[in-house]
């Protein structure tokens, strides 16, 4: 470890100084960046927006304790401190205190209304996928229907189970297809009872899913609910502990 002496003191602070203030102009610039484009009327730009500022936090923290342990060595090694640091470092950790006082209790009212949007996101999916299935199944019935009432398509079918040209596999298929047509036309209940059979197991399938999302959006949402304001209060309190400390040696 090198020991700090009045000889090299100078060009260590002066080190400490500069580091300090370009990871605090980062920190700056990419703040700003983060405001636009405004949109301060959508809970959902603002969680996202508090968790983003909160969560690079330590960066400008990193700035002000570098310059504050700048202005430490050069009182440690009597150097007059000149310049517009200290005061620098005592209104970032000012403006920075208040930001992150106002950003915990913001993001967890925001975390509560972002997570009801996801919800009713999530919901709203759910019900187009029960009308997609409805209305799929009500055009298979349609088609079925249709091809059943009419005698010209049954022959045609007959036709091409009859016929060298179409491979084995497909002439699988339309066995299965017409021995199924077979006993829709003789009991159309029959229709009725696979149709409800697939409609049960399609939504069965399609809630679970819905509820699945839901449930591991709730405990995103829980979670950043929690760590998002605590984070962002001890971040506020080391920031007034740095200005509450420069402000009584400053007295």
């Amino acid at each position: 470890m090198v020991a700090i002496r009045p000889n090299n003191a100078a060009p260590v602070a002066l080190a400490l100084k500069t580091i300090g203030c370009i990871v605090l102009a980062i920190a700056a610039i990419d703040y700003l960046v983060l405001l636009f484009p405004l949109a301060l009327n959508d809970s959902q730009w603002r969680f996202q927006l508090s968790s983003q500022i909160v969560d690079r936090g330590v960066l400008p923290l990193l700035g002000i304790a570098l310059m504050g342990l700048s202005i430490w060595v050069e009182q440690l090694s009597d150097l007059s401190s000149k310049g517009v640091i200290k005061p620098v470092m005592m209104v970032a950790s000012a403006i920075l205190t208040l930001l992150f006082f106002i950003m915990g209790p913001m993001h967890f009212v925001d975390a509560g209304q972002a997570s009801a949007a996801a919800t009713r996101q999530i919901n709203n999916r759910t019900e187009q996928a029960e009308q997609q299935l409805e209305a799929r199944l009500q055009q298979e019935r349609a088609q079925i229907n249709a091809v059943i009432s009419d005698p010209s398509q049954l022959q045609d079918l007959e036709k091409q189970l009859t016929s060298d040209e179409i491979p084995e596999d497909a002439k699988e298929r339309l066995t299965v297809i017409k021995d199924n047509l077979t006993r829709f036309k003789a009991d159309p209940s029959l229709l009725e009872e696979q149709q409800e059979n697939t409609r049960n197991r399609a939504l069965s399938a399609i809630r679970g899913t819905g509820l699945e999302e839901s449930n591991r959006a709730a405990l995103e949402f829980r979670k950043s609910r929690l760590r998002v304001p605590v984070s962002s209060l001890m971040l506020a309190g080391a920031f007034m502990f740095i200005f509450w400390t420069g402000f009584t040696q400053a007295r």
